[in-house]
């Protein structure tokens, strides 16, 4: 994962904590080593709904790069291809958990979350972070503009971890 074990294991915890912390009901992750550490943890310790993004042909990656996408994809709720070509290029057996956006977002997606995380209990907060880079091509700010229209309707917080230019 390109980190010493001490490294790997500092990192294991600051996420598991930080999850803990801020007890997001919904996690998007884009493919990297981080993506698969924070989907593992997040889906074993944690009750919600974990989503990866993919945005290039992974056939060209190493073999550990493969395995850790794999993971991170099998422990994922659904998967967001960001062409049909990506999308034709996961396995079989994840097809079906994937969904063709192209460079978007799913309303119809988030809509069915909403309803299915017991909307209208007094103090239930809908909580969406996401972890990127924080660069232009990330859209970040996009991001932020959609959630000022979402949190007028629920009760929820927007979690950005990241850092960069943004």
């Amino acid at each position: 994962f390109g980190l010493n074990k001490i490294q790997f294991i500092q990192f294991t915890y600051k996420v598991f904590f930080l999850f803990k912390k801020i007890n997001p009901s919904v996690i998007h992750v884009h493919h990297s080593y981080s993506a698969i550490l924070s989907t593992i943890v997040f889906k074993i310790f944690f009750r919600g709904v974990a989503i990866i993004t993919i945005h290039s042909d992974y056939s060209r990656y190493t073999i550990i790069q493969k395995i850790s996408f794999l993971l991170t994809m099998l422990f994922s709720d659904s998967i967001i291809s960001n062409s049909k070509n990506t999308h034709n290029l996961l396995p079989f057996f994840l097809k079906a958990k994937s969904t063709v956006i192209y460079n978007g977002v799913d309303l119809s997606e988030i809509q069915k979350i909403m309803k299915s995380k017991r909307r209208g209990e007094e103090g239930n907060v809908f909580n969406i972070c996401t972890a990127s880079r924080l660069v232009p091509l990330k859209s970040v700010l996009l991001i932020i503009k959609a959630f000022g229209m979402f949190k007028y309707r629920f009760n929820s917080m927007l979690i950005i971890i990241g850092d960069g230019p943004e």
